[in-house]
């Protein structure tokens, strides 16, 4: 039998541990994403135990994996394009953030209960494949030469930030912009 002052112990101990990994999720820190260059042919997942940022210029030649929960927060040149076999792939269905410039040359899946933020100093250009069925928060600048489709259960939303100067604005010269939304 265990006596009691162990058992008293043990639930304090437990409780003071409970408690820990009940703040954990808040208090992660951001980790810089690696490799840099992603590669052709690798693929990085970004879970909500692994919160990503960017702060240098980053290139995307792999693939991009963002789960549910999860964030890339991008504060410097962010560029995607495409590889040999499958690269310049995004597939989120956590968030982003953009407040630098972000550049999709190849492919961002945005999944339903995503979200991408680009901000009041973010500029999203390329001449990519944009898919929304998530939301597209536009308080910056997109300019896309490529295509940015918006699924049945997709927002593209456009507005300007609280207490911003900027007015948000979208160009896609030439290009298509569907709108199932």
């Amino acid at each position: 039998m265990i006596p009691p002052h162990s058992v008293i112990r043990l639930r304090i101990v437990c409780i003071l541990i409970l408690t820990l990994l009940a703040m954990v999720p808040d208090e992660l820190l951001a980790i810089q994403i690696a490799p840099n260059p992603n590669p052709d042919g690798n693929t990085i997942t970004i879970t909500s135990f692994t919160p990503t940022e960017n702060l240098v210029p980053y290139t995307n030649g792999g693939i991009i994996s963002i789960q549910q929960s999860a964030s890339l927060s991008n504060a410097s040149r962010f560029e995607n394009f495409g590889g040999v076999r499958s690269g310049g792939f995004i597939q989120s269905a956590g968030t982003i953030t953009n407040s630098d410039v972000f550049i999709n040359n190849r492919l961002v899946s945005l999944l339903e209960g995503s979200q991408f933020n680009n901000l009041a100093t973010g500029l999203y250009s390329g001449g990519g494949v944009t898919g929304i069925s998530g939301t597209f928060v536009n308080e910056g600048a997109v300019e896309h030469g490529g295509v940015i489709g918006v699924g049945q259960s997709g927002q593209y939303v456009q507005r300007q930030a609280v207490g911003s100067s900027v007015t948000p604005t979208t160009i896609v010269p030439d290009s298509p912009f569907g709108n199932a939304g």
